[in-house]
């Protein structure tokens, strides 16, 4: 499966997954040149959740911890940073100064032979 196609996939299961627990989208692929790209930002209770989504195939799910690339180590400093100033455009740009806002990451694991997939929350 290619890279992207692989990403896509994982946004997928990360918005079902954050809807399952009660998450509403508010908008996916919200691009501001030069700075990037927000996956998903959704809304609970009066929340806002800018979301980066980090997806990596994989053999067993019952091995993510040996795997030699993990995809939080995508979340480096300098992008996180970048990911921080794209929330507080979206914010000035949709004048939501007024909400409350948190950055997450979802990393999505997948077997696609298996067609499984293992999905963790970290905060940034």
């Amino acid at each position: 499966m290619s890279t992207k196609r692989v990403g896509d996939f994982g946004e997928e299961i990360a918005l079902k997954f954050l809807q399952d627990k009660g998450f509403l989208l508010i908008e996916q692929n919200y691009e501001k040149k030069p700075y990037g790209e927000l996956d998903l930002v959704v809304k609970k209770e009066n929340k806002i959740y800018f979301v980066e989504v980090k997806t990596s195939e994989v053999d067993d799910l019952d091995e993510i911890n040996n795997l030699k690339f993990l995809p939080i180590e995508h979340l480096d400093n300098r992008k996180i940073k970048k990911f921080e100033r794209i929330g507080e455009i979206y914010i000035k740009e949709k004048k939501l100064e007024d909400i409350e806002y948190h950055f997450l990451g979802i990393m999505v694991y997948l077997n696609i032979n298996n067609k499984q997939a293992m999905v963790k929350i970290i905060d940034i």
